[in-house]
């Protein structure tokens, strides 16, 4: 049986959303703490800074992800700050769908990553190139 699968972006009940996602998130954030904690991060989701995607299969919520745009001087991109949860051989191919699509929405050049040793294999299989444990992806 094909598993129904939604990614969305949160727009309303942010806070609601930041608290289902907490526990998928925790991992993710607590490697990146001394640069930023999960209050930071709750911060710029709340503002807008950050965008915050919940990830449903067949209705339970399994996974979440925070995604940012980072401007260069040549160049924007989307950035997949923070990603967790469960089940990503399952959802990853449709997420990167539809970050592709909001990616091009808002006219920017690529999607970024960095990722543990475990996501090089998804992430090759899924158009990034690793280029030092940050993978990119051009849109």
């Amino acid at each position: 049986m094909t598993p129904v699968i939604e990614i969305e972006p949160v727009s309303e009940g942010i806070q609601s959303a930041i608290d289902l996602a907490a526990p998928m998130l925790s991992k993710s954030v607590a490697r990146d703490e001394r640069s930023a904690t999960f209050d930071d991060l709750t911060k710029d989701l709340l503002d807008g800074t950050a965008m915050l995607f919940l990830v449903w299969v067949n209705g339970d919520a399994v996974a979440a992800f925070v995604a940012r745009v980072i401007s260069y001087p040549r160049r924007k991109t989307l950035y997949i700050q923070h990603m967790g949860g469960k089940d990503l051989n399952v959802w990853m191919p449709y997420a990167l769908q539809v970050l592709r699509h909001a990616a091009k929405e808002r006219k920017l050049h690529a999607i970024e990553a960095d990722g543990r040793i475990g996501f090089a294999r998804m992430a090759a299989k899924n158009g990034f190139r690793e280029t030092h444990r940050h993978f990119e992806m051009e849109i």
